[in-house]
C-alpha cells in the first residue's frame, strides 16, 4: 500500500497507520547571536531516522508521545548553520510536522551553568556526613566528586560491599562498579543499576547515585522495607559507564557530548553506547548510524567499543553465581519508561510480555505517585525504533528485565536542567527502582 506524503521512508513500519498530514511547517530562524538554537517540533516518527542521517550532528532530545497516531513532539539542539539548512528542507522531507516554539539558545543555559558550578559547594572528605547528600545533591557533579562521594557512601559499615573495576574506557580509564547488599553475603538475586550511557545527561547520573543514597541510608536508618529488600538481593551499580563521555562534557566546548570518545580516525568521535550493544542479529538495523558524525553512530561492528564490552561481561559475570531479574538504565528525558523491544514492532511472545507491561505499570505508577506527573512504560519502539540497546541487549542476551528510564523535565530543559529538579526527579526514579526490586524478591521462597 502506499504511505503517501505522510512518512518520508516508505518501509518504516509506522507509515502503516499514517494519518492526514496537519499544513506543512516553517521553522524559526535561530535566536539572534546564538550559535545553537533549542527548538521543539512534532513530527513523524518515520522521519526521526531521516533527521539523524541528514543531520548528523543534531541532539535529539526530549521524546514525547502526543497523543497522535505516530507523531513524536521533540527537541532539536542544532547549529546555526544546520538549522538553516533544516529551514530549506524540513516542510518537503518531513510530510507531517508542525513547529511548536523556539525555545531560544541553550548555549546561553551552558554558559549560565557553567557559571554557577564555578561557585558550587563541593562535597570532600572534610564535608560532615550528616551534611553530605544535602550537599552533594545542591548541584550537578563532576566524575572525581561522583567518585568520592561513592566512595564515602559506600564506607557505610551496615552493609556489605565490594568495589571492583568493571572494565576500561576507550581512552583507558577504570570503570568503577560497587556491589552492595544488607546481610548474608553477596551471592543473592540481583538487581542492576546503570547510569551516564549518555554522557550529557546528567540528570539520570543524579538518578542513579540517589537512588544508591536512599537505598544505603534508609538501610543504615532501619527503614522495615529497605532492610527487608538490601537483606534478600544484591544491588549491582555503575553509575558512570561512559567515564570519557562524561569527563568530555565537564570541558569549555563539551556539554553536549553524547557519545565515547572513540577515534573514528576521519576527525570525527565517539560511538553512541547506546546503540553500540547487541546482539548482533539486530545491531545497527534501525534508529542508529554508520555515519561515523551520527549522534547515533553504531559503532564499526557489533560491541566494538570496550564500555559496552565490559557491561555486558559483567552482567554475564554475575549470571555465573546468581540470578540477575531486573535493570535500569538512567537517561534524561522524556518521561517516559521503555522495555523491548526497541528495535522492532515485533511484540515479545507471553508470557513475557506480560512481565515487562506489568513491572512496568508498577513503575508508572509508583513514579507518578511521587510528584504527580505523567510518565508512562511504553514498548520502546513505540517511542522510535533504534537497536544496540541496552533494554533489547539485556533481555535477549541474559534474560533480564531491563528497563530504560527516560527521566522528567519537572523544572524545564532537558539534557540542562536546573538544580532545584535534581531531588524531585531522582525521586521519581528511585521510586521506580524500588518497583523494581520488589519485583525481584517476588522468585524468593518467604523464611521458615
Amino acid at each position: 500500500m502506499a504511505c503517501g506524503p505522510l512518512c518520508a521512508n516508505p518501509c518504516v513500519q509506522c507509515c502503516m497507520n499514517a494519518s492526514a498530514p496537519p499544513p506543512p511547517p516553517s521553522l524559526p530562524s535561530p535566536a539572534p547571536g546564538a550559535t545553537h538554537s533549542l527548538v521543539s517540533v512534532e513530527v513523524n516518527r518515520s522521519t526521526v531516522e531521516w533527521l539523524l542521517a541528514e543531520f548528523p550532528a543534531t541532539d535529539l532530545s526530549n521524546p514525547k508521545p502526543t497523543g497522535r497516531p505516530d507523531v513524536l513532539k521533540v527537541e532539536l539542539y542544532q547549529s546555526r548553520d544546520e538549522l538553516e539548512q533544516l529551514r530549506d528542507r524540513f516542510p518537503r522531507e518531513f510530510g507531517a510536522a508542525a513547529v511548536v516554539a523556539p525555545e531560544g539558545a541553550t548555549q546561553r543555559l551552558i554558559d549560565a551553568e557553567r557559571a554557577r558550578l564555578a561557585e558550587r559547594r563541593r562535597v570532600d572528605r572534610e564535608t560532615p556526613r550528616a551534611e553530605r547528600k544535602a550537599v552533594f545533591f545542591e548541584d550537578f557533579r563532576d566524575y572525581d566528586e561522583i567518585m568520592l562521594y561513592l566512595d564515602l557512601l559506600l564506607a557505610e559499615p551496615a552493609i556489605e560491599v565490594r568495589k571492583v573495576v568493571s572494565g576500561q574506557t576507550r581512552e583507558g580509564r577504570d570503570i568503577h562498579t560497587w556491589y552492595f547488599t544488607g546481610s548474608g553475603g553477596l551471592v543473592k538475586p540481583t538487581v542492576y543499576l546503570q547510569g551516564s550511557a549518555h554522557a550529557n545527561e546528567w540528570m539520570g547520573t543524579m538518578g542513579c547515585v540517589y537512588a544508591l543514597t536512599e537505598l544505603i541510608e534508609g538501610y543504615a536508618a532501619g527503614d522495615q522495607e529497605i532492610v527487608q529488600l538490601m537483606d534478600a538481593l544484591v544491588f549491582v551499580a555503575t553509575p558512570v559507564l561512559n567515564v570519557d563521555g562524561y569527563l568530555h562534557t565537564w570541558t569549555a566546548t563539551g556539554r553536549n557530548w553524547r557519545k565515547n570518545r572513540r577515534d573514528n580516525g576521519d576527525g570525527s568521535f565517539g560511538v553512541d553506547l547506546n546503540r553500540n550493544n547487541g546482539p548482533e542479529r539486530t545491531w545497527c538495523t534501525a534508529g542508529s548510524s554508520t555515519n561515523p558524525s551520527s549522534n547515533t553512530y553504531c559503532g564499526p561492528s557489533v560491541l566494538s567499543e570496550p564500555e559496552d564490552r565490559s557491561m555486558g561481561e559483567l552482567l554475564a559475570t554475575i549470571r555465573e553465581t546468581q540470578p540477575l531479574i531486573t535493570a535500569v538504565d538512567f537517561h534524561t528525558c522524556g518521561s517516559l519508561l521503555l522495555w523491548p523491544w526497541q528495535y522492532s514492532y515485533e511484540q515479545l511472545p507471553l508470557p513475557e510480555r506480560t512481565d515487562f507491561e506489568v513491572l512496568g505499570l508498577a513503575q508508572e505508577v509508583a513514579i507518578n505517585a511521587v510528584n504527580g506527573g505523567e510518565w508512562q512504560s511504553i514498548q520502546g519502539v513505540d517511542l522510535y525504533p533504534h537497536s544496540g540497546g541496552f533494554i533489547d541487549f539485556v533481555w535477549e542476551e541474559h534474560g533480564v528485565l531491563g528497563y530504560t528510564y527516560e527521566g522528567s523535565s519537572i523544572l524545564g530543559g532537558c539534557h540542562v536542567q536546573p538544580p532545584e529538579a535534581i531531588l524531585p526527579s531522582s525521586a521519581e526514579q528511585y521510586a521506580g527502582v524500588l518497583e523494581a526490586a520488589r519485583w525481584a524478591m517476588r522468585d524468593i521462597p518467604p523464611e521458615k
